[in-house]
């Protein structure tokens, strides 16, 4: 979000370099770009995580520009520079706090998206190695002629993950619509 802030805010040059940076991992797909990270690099939860950060950085960046350049020619914004406030202050306190309800929103889905595509990785094996126990690891260890006799091994975390990202869909849902500054009322 900060970059995106940044890019918004000072425009030209910050602007310019961060857009080719998001364009260019835009640029790739998103499951491609993990199933290329997941190969090169050692698979741990490290390496994991930055590899689900690459591919969530370029929305979140381009979602907090967007908003920011919305609202840095707003009156407070304005109001702030007259009275001398430095450009830090106006982007944390006064663009930050009206930038951040987007984002909050955006990353409950986001973070759903993550979880399906990190339970996706494990479950090919190349994401988390077993035994640590991972959405993807464990409905993995349900393939072939364990799921006929047991299929609760597969059932249960099948269902668990798809509850959770669900419901984080439904949370990021409920907060765009809560936060929504078009039904705000003056």
């Amino acid at each position: 979000g900060l970059l995106g802030i940044i890019a918004g805010f000072y425009r030209k040059l910050p602007d310019r370099v961060i857009s080719i940076l998001t364009n260019s991992l835009l640029a790739v797909p998103p499951l491609i770009l993990l199933i290329a990270l997941a190969t090169v690099l050692e698979p741990n939860i490290w390496n994991l995580s930055f590899a689900l950060m690459l591919m969530a950085l370029p929305s979140m960046v381009r979602i907090a520009r967007a908003n920011t350049l919305t609202f840095a020619q707003r009156e407070f914004v304005l109001a702030g520079r007259s009275m001398g406030a430095s450009n830090w202050r106006l982007m944390f306190s006064e663009l930050l706090p009206n930038v951040f309800l987007p984002l909050a929103s955006y990353g409950m889905v986001m973070v759903s998206v993550l979880i399906v595509a990190e339970a996706s990785l494990s479950f090919l094996g190349l994401g988390t190695p077993p035994p640590t126990p991972t959405w993807g690891n464990m409905i993995a260890e349900g393939e072939g002629l364990t799921f006929q006799k047991h299929p609760h091994i597969v059932l249960v975390p099948g269902i668990t993950l798809f509850l959770t990202v669900f419901s984080f869909n439904m949370l990021g849902e409920k907060a765009r619509a809560h936060f929504d500054s078009r039904k705000a009322k003056v």
